[in-house]
């Protein structure tokens, strides 16, 4: 295999790439970044597969494709410094789920587009559905293997409550008619704050406490460029509020607008993988993002800032210092 392809593209699991990286590889190798780089990856063996990756970083011998730079920063945090990489966002395409949820669901309640899909796995959820019953907001709670985006574009909205990072499914149910409503970070800040070590966030709880900047590579929903096609509140009221006024015709225009991302997303993601594959018209470095610094070494927008006015303080100060006197005095050279 290592001499029979151009390409071995390894997605999720990338600890299956260590022999190919190992081997001296005719093909190309692409690591596929869609979890933590070191998941699956056996505890006594972590250290060393950590050293191969660095080793391999270093010497390109392996090109790094992340859809979602908190893997980035994650792996900056444990060692890993990844400074060149090509961002390629999420797959807009849901997967084929093929059961009759759907059909039966339309069937069964003509008036799910004026119900709030939730689920109820995770304690943030229970605090969800206690607003709903308090508000008087009607809402149904999903069965685990619900169906994916296309059941959930029939509801009225759905919530989302993070509790760890997922890009894909955040991309998919955006680019196929899902409304979502998401938390603000100061809102999940206070919950974090009011359930201490209730709220579940599967350990990326520790990253609550970044800088807002920062906060947009841990959580995808808070990526500026996820942003615009997410609604968000910032407590329960807000967020009954907002679902009260979220008329059908607001929802389709909503939907639209959702839709007309989902084909730009499709072109991009496109563009990238051909190009990256050789099959594009540009030249593949043209593609690549280069850091100067890994994610977890870069300055806050806040501390570049102030680093900035302090050099603009210190050169004006230079400025308005006086000049040395030229007067000379009767002994000066005596």
């Amino acid at each position: 295999m290592c001499n029979s392809y151009d390409f071995l593209i390894f997605s999720d699991i990338l600890y299956e790439a260590r022999p190919f990286i190992k081997a001296n590889c005719k093909a190309k190798i692409i690591l596929h970044l869609t979890r933590p780089f070191d998941d699956f990856v056996p505890e006594d063996d972590k250290k060393n597969f950590t050293n191969l990756l660095r080793k391999a970083l270093s010497t390109e011998k392996v090109t790094v494709v992340v859809p979602y730079r908190a893997y980035l920063y994650d792996a900056c945090e444990r060692g890993l410094d990844i400074t060149k990489y090509v961002n390629i966002q999420a797959s807009p395409f849901s997967p084929n789920i093929k059961n009759s949820y759907v059909q039966i669901l339309t069937e069964s309640n003509p008036n799910t587009n004026q119900t709030v899909a939730v689920f109820n796995r995770y304690f943030q959820e229970k605090l969800l559905i206690d607003a709903f019953q308090k508000y008087g907001i009607k809402y149904e709670i999903l069965d685990f293997e619900y169906g994916g985006p296309k059941v959930l574009s029939k509801y009225k909205a759905i919530v989302h409550l993070p509790y760890t990072p997922a890009p894909n499914s955040l991309m998919e149910n955006i680019c196929n008619g899902v409304m979502i409503f998401v938390p603000t970070r100061e809102f999940l800040q206070e919950l974090h704050s009011k359930y201490s070590n209730k709220i579940e966030m599967s350990n990326f709880n520790r990253y609550l406490d970044l800088r807002k900047d920062q906060m947009s590579m841990i959580y995808e929903c808070f990526d500026p460029y996820i942003a615009p096609y997410v609604t968000y509140f910032s407590n329960w009221k807000n967020l009954v509020t907002k679902l009260n006024n979220l008329s059908t015709v607001r929802r389709k225009i909503m939907k639209k607008r959702n839709k007309e991302f989902s084909i730009y997303q499709r072109q991009e993601n496109s563009y990238y993988w051909k190009t990256l594959l050789g099959y594009g018209n540009e030249n593949i470095q043209s593609i690549f993002h280069i850091d100067e610094l890994p994610y977890c070494k870069m300055k806050t927008k806040e501390e570049r800032a102030n680093l900035r006015n302090k050099q603009r303080r210190i050169e004006i100060a230079a400025r308005k210092k006086k000049k040395p006197s030229n007067k000379k005095f009767d002994n000066q050279f005596s």
